[in-house]
């Protein structure tokens, strides 16, 4: 049992009488889909890479999907724009395929820089958090990620979550419907490393 493998943690002092982990959804009734939304997404990255050892295999693949190990493939002293402050622009994009950052006193450049899909916070081209209005176009591989044919980079650019507006408008809603419309499915392109089909993501949810 996991106490912390949702969007954030049960108390220390809660007891909570199982040996697995178990997944509540919890609704705020102030709020909309689009902010449950973001509370489930929250859970599917503490599984897959706030806590990498509950599912080696998921993490193994979600972490560059969702453009986290920014420290182990760039060099940053961070491993995710997470660590961006609230509430301030941290990154630009002076080209398509490159990104200038600030963040805790940190300032550089990433070129070639590939955001794949991003994560909930960070579409591939948002400025800081919740950023759902960014102006810039940067390619990325998010749609052809570890297809057997290559990679390819795209255009990608605040259009691509307009058509969710009104289906989740609040929080992160917009972007995380078409966000996890990218996650691998059944019959999925993607490939493992061991050339096969990657496993369907979905059922990990729940787990």
């Amino acid at each position: 049992m996991h106490r912390c493998a949702g969007n954030g943690c049960f108390d220390v002092e809660d007891d909570i009488p199982c040996e697995r982990t178990v997944r509540i959804a919890w609704f705020n009734n102030t709020r909309g889909p689009g902010c449950f939304l973001e509370s489930l997404s929250h859970g599917f990255e503490s599984i897959a890479a706030w806590n990498p050892k509950q599912i080696p295999y998921l993490a193994r693949y979600f972490v560059p999907f969702a453009n986290y190990g920014l420290d182990e493939r760039h060099g940053l002293p961070f491993e995710s724009w997470y660590a961006c402050d609230y509430g301030a622009g941290c990154l630009d994009y002076p080209s398509e395929t490159s990104v200038t950052y600030h963040v805790g006193g940190e300032s550089g450049t990433i070129d070639p820089y590939d955001p794949v899909c991003g994560n909930v916070h960070f579409t591939p081209n948002g400025r800081g958090h919740y950023d759902l209005e960014s102006p810039h176009t940067v390619l990325t591989t998010c749609r052809s990620f570890r297809r057997a044919e290559g990679e390819q980079a795209e255009p990608f650019d605040s259009s691509a979550w307009a058509a969710y507006k009104s289906l989740a408008p609040d929080c992160m809603g917009p972007w995380l419907v078409w966000w996890r419309q990218q996650f691998p499915g059944l019959g999925a392109a993607a490939r493992d490393d061991d050339g096969a089909p990657m496993l369907s993501w979905w059922p990990f949810v729940y787990y």
